[in-house]
């Protein structure tokens, strides 16, 4: 599908029932895109057994019956956007570290090009943390940058992802179960309720996942060379702590 069949899928998603004259307006485009349009939907569609967009007394609707599997195929094939891209090609580089642009992205199903721009707006963002990556030719991308940098960012898009795993992109959650496992994902979700439960505290969503992403980071680089510790020193007030106490207990 296009652009704009998606789009349009999207709305019959959101609202139930739509008119020609509706979907001109909000689409502007003409009738007969609109009817071609959702041919373009109804055939796509009709290839996973899903019955897509029919008419009654002149309004077009979708059954709420095949609203959820529509939704569930679109979390699959829905193209990503930009943000999504970016996301998704930062936390593969993290996990492989090297990555060829000719064979690694192709599930992302854009062009050559547009993946390019992408590195190159990936490359600059990085640079804010003091990473980078280098690029060889027939070789591919490679990234560079101190342990404790790479475990930072890391840690934070991680977070990011598993905070919107019931609603991300299928792509990022296949990512995720490749790398880690449902089984390693609970561990450490585990250790941080264990954690909130003696310290009698209510962790925030982000928070509780953020220590969730440091200690699946943790694990999985566990093989590089840290000098992080080396270079910490723990301030004075999380000393006098009796909570910080018990945390390093724990």
């Amino acid at each position: 599908m296009n652009k704009k069949s998606l789009y349009i899928l999207n709305l019959f998603l959101t609202f139930d029932k739509y008119n020609v004259q509706d979907l001109e307006k909000i689409l502007k485009i003409r009738k007969r895109s609109v009817i071609e349009n959702i041919k373009t939907i109804n055939n796509f569609l009709k290839t996973f057994d899903i019955d897509g967009i029919i008419e009654k007394n002149n309004l077009f609707c979708i059954n709420k019956k095949e609203k959820g599997k529509v939704k569930a195929l679109l979390r699959f094939y829905s193209p990503l956007g930009l943000r999504e891209r970016m996301d998704y090609i930062l936390l593969k580089l993290f996990f492989y570290e090297s990555l060829k642009v000719s064979t690694d992205f192709l599930e992302i199903d854009v062009t050559r090009r547009t993946i390019n721009n992408d590195l190159q707006k990936i490359k600059e963002h990085l640079q804010e943390y003091n990473l980078s990556f280098l690029s060889f030719p027939s070789k591919g991308i490679f990234l560079k940058g101190e342990e404790k940098d790479i475990r930072v960012l890391f840690s934070k898009y991680l977070a990011k992802c598993l905070i919107q795993k019931n609603n991300c992109h299928d792509l990022f959650n296949k990512l995720l179960n490749n790398t880690f496992g449902k089984s390693n994902l609970k561990e450490a979700e585990e250790m941080i309720l264990n954690l909130s439960e003696k310290l009698k505290i209510s962790l925030p969503i982000e928070y509780f996942y953020y220590l969730v992403a440091v200690i699946l980071v943790n694990f999985y680089r566990k093989d590089k060379e840290l000098q992080f510790f080396q270079e910490y020193n723990t301030p004075k007030y999380l000393l006098n702590d009796k909570k910080y106490e018990l945390l390093t207990i724990f």
